[in-house]
């Protein structure tokens, strides 16, 4: 599931690609397509100390888009449309939704990085997009894309 993740986003024209690992296996795979890669020597912080490692590593981003690895049915094309269309709109997150369920990618303009930077343990960024619901760009999509494989629906 990393390397199907990893070959969706190199069709995608992100400006920079960077994957957050605890496995040498993954770094491995990512240095072998081109993906630049940094170690989280501490998963038991959660997901919010991924987040903080990914948007160090790439701290003069205007913003960031957060992908998981265990949606494998979302495509290329629902990540460049998130992209394209959050790039050409005026709001500062963007997120795919299918019905009344909002899932991954999600983007984040540079405005939330403080927001992101004090999220703590296993939180990712939905509380935060939950709260400023009025700054969010939707794409809609299939319930197929949404399906997390750890998460039952």
């Amino acid at each position: 599931m990393v390397q199907l993740a990893m070959e969706k986003i190199l069709k995608v024209p992100f400006e920079e690609r960077v994957i957050v690992t605890q496995y040498k296996e993954v770094e491995r795979l990512a240095e072998a397509m081109g993906i630049s890669r940094v170690r989280n020597e501490n998963p038991e912080k959660g997901i919010s100390h991924s987040i903080r490692l990914g948007i160090q590593a790439e701290s003069q981003m205007d913003g960031w888009m957060f992908l998981v690895c265990d949606q494998p049915w979302i495509s290329s094309y629902t990540i460049e449309k998130l992209l394209r269309e959050y790039q050409e709109g005026e709001k500062g997150i963007g997120a795919v939704r299918w019905e009344d369920k909002i899932g991954n990618p999600v983007i984040f303009s540079k405005k939330y990085r403080k927001d992101l930077e004090q999220l703590a343990g296993d939180r990712g960024g939905k509380k935060i997009l939950l709260s400023h619901i009025e700054d969010v760009l939707f794409i809609e999509t299939d319930e197929m894309e949404l399906k997390d494989l750890d998460v039952p629906m």
